[in-house]
């Protein structure tokens, strides 16, 4: 699992163009020693604080990377977030504009754990 990119895109310490070239690394080094491990990596999400225009724009560009990658699966928790107007719905955070609180980390765990039961979960 690997949530990875919203801090470096907030802060303009890097591009979309670089988040995706790190990921590809990563992606890269992984395989080249463990070549049958799952890689999941979990969107960018919205918050109160940042571009999210940007990290959309990343998340969507690590998607189509991930469509042609075995064994990588890209985890969309970004959709979940925003309402039917595309704005950030309430009570996912707090005081703090870039970490959750329980109920946004519940809706996530509630979109990755099926994800996860489905490849490693009982038969």
């Amino acid at each position: 699992m690997l949530y990875a990119g919203d801090n470096d895109l907030s802060f303009g310490w890097k591009s979309p163009d670089r988040v995706l070239a790190d990921f590809k690394a990563f992606v890269r080094t992984v395989h080249a020693d463990l070549p049958q491990t799952w890689i999941y990596y979990i969107s960018m999400k919205p918050a109160p604080f940042g571009d999210w225009q940007l990290m959309d724009r990343t998340n969507r560009m690590i998607a189509a990377y991930v469509r042609t990658q075995e064994r990588v699966q890209f985890i969309d928790v970004s959709s979940a977030m925003l309402d039917a107007q595309g704005k950030l719905r309430s009570g996912l955070y707090g005081w703090d504009p870039m970490h959750m609180r329980a109920p946004g980390y519940a809706l996530w765990t509630s979109i990755i754990k099926p994800v996860l039961m489905a490849r490693f979960g009982p038969p």
